[in-house]
């Protein structure tokens, strides 16, 4: 039904300190967001020409596991609340998540209020 066998890619995020300027934590300052957006803009170069999230990799679990079914990616920021939230300082991020989870959840709606949130029940962890 509507609703049910909902799946996710379950990811752990490790967040570390930089002690040097060399993450993304400079281009906050508006002078800098200005400079890369322009330097996209007119040669397509720079901090915004790339998603920032181009170092990573596959691993098995186990020996047994035919494919890869973990992934990981190395981030040069400090991400909170899927970006919501500025950083409060230079740091890097790695996150490792499980490609082919076999948990499945659900969503209900809470009410007949479009506006209501829905009940949602992930079971991240169920299997």
């Amino acid at each position: 039904g509507v609703g049910m066998n909902l799946q996710d890619h379950l990811e752990v995020y490790v967040q570390q300190r930089c002690l040097q300027p060399v993450t993304l934590y400079g281009l906050l300052r508006p002078d800098r967001t200005l400079s890369a957006g322009l330097q996209w803009l007119l040669r397509f170069t720079g901090p915004c020409a790339t998603a920032h999230m181009d170092t990573g990799g596959f691993a098995r679990s186990e020996p047994s596991v035919a494919h890869p079914d973990v992934q990981f990616h190395f981030l040069p920021a400090q991400v909170i609340d899927h970006g919501r939230v500025d950083p409060t300082m230079e740091a890097f991020q790695a996150h490792v998540g499980s490609l082919r989870p076999t948990s499945v959840g659900w969503l209900k709606l809470r009410s007949a209020n479009p506006t209501d949130p829905p009940v949602i029940q992930p079971n991240y962890l169920s299997t």
